[in-house]
């Protein structure tokens, strides 16, 4: 071996133990910064013509685990999910209060029921009305509180998850770059672990925002895909666009990297952002139809009660709801069964006169005389409902139907409704006055009832062409479809209604169907794998959309 050969093997063995002295020099310094990897030097053996040259370092490596880093981001996703449904249900369950405290909202309807009891004891006396009026009203106020503060957390979980999509798309544009340095660094031989290492940070916080697949390059760095396929980041990263349109909640949109089209929403299993979407979709709005449940229901068994009973001395008339049934009071009285009877009195409580109904014979009689036959919808006048009823009224009071609201008043003196002790009047599970609202205690603007007490055949109340503006969601809440169904002129009954919305390519068909139930509420039910749910973007007639969930 000649002295050059002898001074080179020396030169090469001096420059590998001088990378090394810096290798671990680096490694020493950094044993306490956050995100760094321990690294490593790579050597091999030079050979010419069979015998040893030396020595070469080849790179620099990471000392990390593959399986333990992957193991690592699927439960930051998963942990970035739960972390953020937790925060959020904690701050739907603080609006509710405890439960066992009697100034929570459930503990605010238990104290009204309590003071309802204690007025069943002196029912003359005015303070125990107004102190049981003044504790139900704390109850609907409080209602109110809670509805008003779901909404606004609804809105910020939009907002999150507007931030958290230009998060994502700024961290996939850092990672992409990165991916074009180590590459560099690789192919120049020098060190590419300072690159590599924020990389690393970078798909850590990544995330924990979404779920993803991490490979690494053949020329180093990482690439990224979604659970599906999607290309998110690799020498050109993927573009999350968050949409928005007038009077609904945004939707995420996906342009992989390297081009292919739009996409909806990637298949996400976890990540912060699919924890605000369940959130935004589904447990914000599930908490807000529960909280619209329980208040309806309690009001409608307070109403209950009351319209079994009538106020002492009688009032001059009684005004009820809005049912949501149009002007057609012949539409809005058929279908029920049993008797009622209008009572009316004078100013002492002494009855003046009586008109019975007894809807399963369709008639109508005056103080026991003889009775006047109706006929149901579409029946015209003389024999349909509205006009039989008036003639009977006719010189004892008025009845009135307009914008779904019924009015009855007495010419003179007071009106009572009774409805009879053995076959009582029925509705959709309603007496005649209940359903119609003309003696409740609770009222409400905006509420309308869930059982409409429509029939298959019964009219739809759409006029072609009007539309209704459906979104079709996953069982994550993200979207599938928007569709806009236009209500053709022969659709006119609800059966039409029903096959319209149930129609493939222009209305749910094959996300799930519409159907309604003997008391008239309408409900959606999903078909196949997509666990589908149906909500309202806009509608001509929104009363037929108060749907079972």
């Amino acid at each position: 071996m000649s002295l050059n050969q002898i001074l080179s093997t020396a030169t090469s063995g001096l420059m590998a133990a001088q990378q090394g002295l810096r290798t671990v020099s680096d490694n020493i310094s950094n044993v306490n910064t956050p995100g760094y990897v321990r690294k490593v030097v790579d050597q091999t053996s030079l050979v010419t013509l069979g015998a040893g040259d030396g020595v070469d370092v080849t790179g620099i490596r990471r000392v990390i685990d593959r399986y333990l880093q992957t193991a690592s981001l699927n439960a930051s996703a998963t942990a970035g999910s739960a972390a953020v449904k937790s925060e959020l249900l904690d701050r739907v369950q603080s609006l509710f209060g405890d439960p066992s405290n009697e100034n929570s909202f459930f503990g605010r309807l238990d104290s009204a029921f309590t003071e309802f009891g204690a007025l069943g004891n002196d029912p003359s006396s005015s303070l125990e009305r107004s102190d049981s009026l003044t504790t139900l009203q704390n109850f609907f106020d409080e209602s109110t509180r809670i509805a008003s503060s779901l909404d606004d957390l609804q809105a910020e979980t939009d907002t999150r998850l507007r931030a958290d999509v230009d998060h994502v798309n700024d961290l996939l544009d850092k990672i992409a770059k990165l991916n074009g340095d180590i590459s560099r660094a690789k192919y120049s031989g020098t060190d590419s672990s300072g690159s590599e290492n924020i990389q690393a940070q970078l798909v850590n916080e990544l995330s924990g925002l979404i779920d993803f697949q991490s490979s690494e390059r053949p020329s180093g760095g990482l690439s990224l895909r979604t659970s599906d396929g999607l290309l998110l980041a690799d020498v050109e990263s993927a573009k999350f666009a968050y949409n928005t349109s007038s009077g609904s909640a945004g939707y995420m949109t996906v342009e992989p990297a390297q081009g292919g089209g739009t996409n909806f929403e990637a298949t996400l299993k976890s990540g912060e952002l699919l924890g605000l979407l369940q959130m935004r979709d589904q447990e914000v709005p599930g908490a807000i139809s529960q909280l619209t449940e329980f208040v309806s229901k309690a009001a409608e068994q307070i109403n209950a009660a009351h319209n079994a009973y009538s106020a002492v001395p009688a009032p001059a008339s009684l005004t009820g709801k809005n049912t949501g049934l149009g002007a057609d009071l012949d539409l809005a009285a058929d279908h029920f069964t049993g008797k009622t009877t209008l009572v009316f009195m004078d100013a002492t409580g002494v009855v003046q006169n009586r008109v019975d109904i007894d809807f399963s014979a369709k008639t109508v009689s005056v103080n026991g005389g003889g009775a006047a036959s109706y006929l149901p919808p579409p029946a015209a006048a003389p024999n349909d409902f509205q006009s039989v009823i008036n003639g009977a009224l006719s010189g004892i009071g008025t009845m009135t139907f307009t914008g779904g609201v019924m009015k009855l008043a007495a010419n003179a003196g007071g009106v009572a409704i009774a409805d009879d002790a053995t076959t009582p009047s029925m509705k959709a599970g309603q007496g005649f006055s209940q359903f119609f609202g003309l003696n409740d205690l609770v009222r409400s603007t905006s509420f309308a009832p869930y059982n409409t007490g429509l029939a298959a055949t019964d009219p739809n109340q759409f006029t072609s062409p009007q539309t209704i503006s459906l979104r079709i969601s996953d069982s994550s809440g993200a979207r599938l479809r928007d569709v806009t169904v236009t209500m053709p002129a022969s659709a006119t009954d609800m059966n039409g209604l029903l096959a319209t919305l149930n129609a493939p390519g222009s209305g749910v068909g094959g996300y799930g169907s519409f159907s309604m139930d003997a008391n008239g509420r309408v409900s959606f039910t999903s078909a196949g794998s997509y666990g589908a749910s149906i909500s309202v973007l806009a509608a001509s007639e929104l009363w037929v959309w108060r749907t079972a969930k």
